[in-house]
Formats: C-alpha cells, structure tokens, sequence
C-alpha cells in the first residue's frame, strides 16, 4: 500500500466530525482529487478555486465580521484591532511565500495604512471585505490619506 493510497482514511475523521475546538477539517490542494468524492459523499463542499472558477479572499472577515457588528464600546475596537492584525500578518506572509524580502517597519505600516484605507473605502460603499487587488490599487494609486497616514512617503 502506498502513501497515496492511506493518506484519506485518517483524514476523513477531520472531514467527517467538527473539529473539539470548533472548526471544521479542510483539505486544502486536492491536486489529485482524491478527496472530493469523500467529501461530498459526507455532506463536505468541495470549492474548485481558479482562473473562471471560485475564488478565495484572504482578506474577508468571515462570521467575525457580525461578532465585530454586534460589539459595543471597547469590546468592538480589541475585536477590530484583531481582525486588523490577522489581515496585515496574512498579508506579509503572502508576500514572504512569494518571495518578498523581511518588511521593514516602514513597509508594514505602508502596508497597514493601504489596508486600513482599502477596508474604509470598501465600508462606505457597503461593499463587504476589501481583496487584496483593492489594497494593492491604494498602494499604486498613492492616495494622499496614504501619504499622509505613512509620514510622507
């Protein structure tokens, strides 16, 4: 028997049951498609992300964006300074898996001034999460709130 072959039976435990901790199992890079049979014969979604197919934000807020909603006074600014830092460290980790050097402590806070911007203008618009195509855009754009919340870059 090879790998390939007993790799699923200890993974459908985690497909199968909620995970004691409260999330639920996933199998991300299904390059073979040995598990989507498997999962939607156990009532799993199987998302197929690509070019024309669906895709994947990093950068939404998943169900902490009704806890943030439903939040008062110093409770809903610790959440939103949460949901703020888990994007800008997605967003460095992408960028270090891309190949991107160490930020600098400039870099991050050009970073966190493009996302803090993005975020905004995507609320005033009622438009949901920003991607980071959007982020990237205030970044090329070079607003001047960007300039001016990064000391003048």
């Amino acid at each position: 028997m090879t790998n390939n072959s007993a790799t699923p039976r200890p993974a459908a435990p985690w497909v199968a049951q909620p995970h004691p901790f409260g999330f639920t199992g996933v199998m991300p890079g299904d390059i073979k498609d040995e598990y989507t049979a498997i999962t939607e014969r156990m009532g799993g979604q199987v998302f197929r992300i690509g070019p024309g197919l669906d895709s994947l934000n990093p950068l939404d807020l998943g169900p902490m964006r009704d806890v943030i909603a439903g939040a008062v006074g110093a409770h809903r600014a610790q959440l939103i300074a949460q949901a703020r830092s888990r994007r800008l460290e997605l967003l460095e980790s992408l960028l270090v898996i891309a190949g991107a050097p160490a930020l600098l402590p400039t870099d991050r806070l050009f970073l966190a001034r493009a996302v803090d911007i993005a975020s905004a203008g995507h609320t005033r618009a009622g438009e949901g999460d920003p991607t980071i195509p959007d982020v990237l855009r205030v970044m090329e754009q070079g607003h001047a709130e960007l300039r001016q919340g990064s000391g003048g870059l």
